[in-house]
């Protein structure tokens, strides 16, 4: 799979979407941190890398995204 996808949106419920229309598997599109969720883990100092490798979380929910496609995709 190419590492360029067309994934473009902003949101939670936009990634999902996504994730679900290039066949990724209903569990593993479920799995994306909510904005609020992600936010909150980001104000909290978390050093997870889903948190700390991200300076936002639409740069977060791209990279996921791109993993979950490359990964899990039809």
């Amino acid at each position: 799979i190419s590492a360029e996808i067309g994934f473009t949106g902003k949101t939670y419920n936009e990634a999902v979407a996504y994730l679900k229309s290039v066949g990724v598997n209903n569990s593993v599109a479920s799995g994306v941190m909510t904005q609020s969720e992600w936010q909150r883990r980001k104000n909290s100092g978390a050093t997870s890398a889903d948190v700390a490798n991200y300076k936002s979380y639409t740069e977060y929910l791209k990279d996921f995204v791109k993993y979950a496609v490359e990964e899990y995709g039809a």
